[in-house]
């Protein structure tokens, strides 16, 4: 699949990337692609801590990758949502409490060492189960719980009516501190 475009959209704790292998040009005539999400969940957590990686654990009484899926289950624009997950966590029950069943949703044992490797993993998976290649594909990283399905539309409008990658970016305030010598704050 080859990349022409990239999107990262960015909300507080969220980050979203959409990619896609259809050229910008004359989109009047060729088919509409359809949207998918990919969402690498094959990290450790291991500078979290827990005996769950971050993604798993509980944030207000849920996973927090149910917020992610549930902001992709509800975008009408989403095909497809993939969730990349390490090979030893893919029968963990969690994965099955977070199954939406109004939703297509496929966990896949494609993690890998590296984030880009999940993602390309998932990818491969995608393009093998027959997903078109001149699909857009949104990654976001499935321990991000602040995505919501209005960004998401916001993000996949801008893009594929422009037919190329593009950037959108929530202001966040930055935060200063001194420190002295010692490197105390």
């Amino acid at each position: 699949m080859q990349v022409w475009g990239v999107l990262v959209l960015m909300h507080q704790t969220s980050d979203l990337i959409i990619e896609s292998g259809m050229h910008a040009g004359n989109l009047s005539s060729q088919a509409l692609p359809q949207c998918h999400a990919v969402l690498p969940t094959a990290g450790t957590g291991s500078r979290l801590g827990g005996s769950l990686p971050k993604q798993f654990q509980e944030l207000a009484g849920k996973p927090m990758l149910a917020y992610a899926l549930n902001a992709f289950a509800a975008t009408p624009e989403i095909a497809s949502i993939w969730v990349g997950v390490s090979p030893g966590f893919i029968d963990n029950p969690i994965l099955g409490s977070l199954s939406n069943k109004s939703a297509s949703i496929q966990f896949l044992a494609t993690g890998g060492p590296t984030r880009q490797e999940t993602v390309r993993n998932t990818l491969a998976a995608m393009l093998k189960a027959g997903v078109p290649g001149n699909d857009w594909v949104l990654v976001h990283d499935a321990a991000r719980p602040g995505i919501s399905p209005e960004l998401i539309q916001r993000l996949i409008h801008a893009v594929t009516q422009a037919g190329e990658g593009g950037l959108l970016a929530m202001p966040l305030a930055d935060t200063l501190k001194m420190a002295d010598a010692n490197s105390a704050i």
